[in-house]
This record gives C-alpha cells, structure tokens and sequence, in this order.
C-alpha cells in the first residue's frame, strides 16, 4: 500500500521532469502508466488519472540507497531520513495540488521534483564515493 502511494506521490511530483537530466535517462525504460490505484489510496483520481513518468529514477535512488547501507551507515541514515522527509511533503502537496492553479501547480511540481532529484544525486554521488574509498582501503 505504502509502496503504490509512493509511485503515485512521485508520478504527480516529476511528472516525467527527470527524463531530461542525462543521469536518469540512462536508467529510464519506457514510461508507465498509472490508473485507478491512487483512487483507493486518498489520491484523487483526477490527479493520478493522466501520470505518465519515470519510476526507474525513484527505484534506482531507493536502491543506490539501500547499497549505501552496506557501505556507510551514517550517510545511509542521513540520505534515507532526508528522502522520506521530501516524499512525506510531497504527498501533503498532492493533496492540495487540485485545487492550485496551472502555473501554480507548474512550478511547485518543478520544486518537488527538484528536490527529490537533488536527493537522489547526492545518493549516487555518495555511494560512488564511499564506493571508492572503499577501494582504496581507506
């Protein structure tokens, strides 16, 4: 149940918005549509009716994560506490997101998803990088 409101919150917030950076690309297949389960969940269905987007980038952030662990607990404890914050406004946001305007909802998904982006590569870039100190014995 958990894991459906996440897709749903995330498909609402990027909107497919990540596609473009070269990061997620790479990771992306074709997109998923999503219907009728957000209805259930207290999502309105008007919102989740038309999402189109790029769940990869969220799967791959949520495993990089998870890697991190393994890797470094502190920074694992760290990324994993910030990530659940951004999703846990996220989805405060879609629930008021129907009634905001266009240009509203514009540039308030842009901000969202900004900021799950920004968290998710700071993930990556630290797992890369306890990923090579590791290597190097350090």
């Amino acid at each position: 149940m958990m894991r459906k409101m996440v897709i749903v919150v995330m498909g609402c917030v990027w909107l497919g918005g990540c596609s473009h950076m070269p990061f997620w690309k790479k990771q992306m297949a074709d997109p998923v549509t999503v219907t009728g389960t957000a209805a259930s969940e207290g999502v309105p269905s008007a919102v989740s009716k038309n999402l189109t987007g790029a769940y990869d980038g969220l799967s791959l952030c949520q495993s990089e994560l998870k890697s991190l662990q393994g890797v470094d607990s502190k920074l694992y404890q760290h990324h994993k506490a910030q990530l659940e914050s951004n999703l846990a406004r996220a989805s405060q946001y879609i629930v008021m997101r129907p009634g905001l305007s266009g240009d509203m909802q514009s540039v308030m998904d842009s901000v969202y998803q900004a900021q799950i982006a920004r968290t998710c590569q700071q993930i990556h870039a630290d797992l890369f990088a306890s990923l090579l100190k590791q290597a190097d014995g350090r």
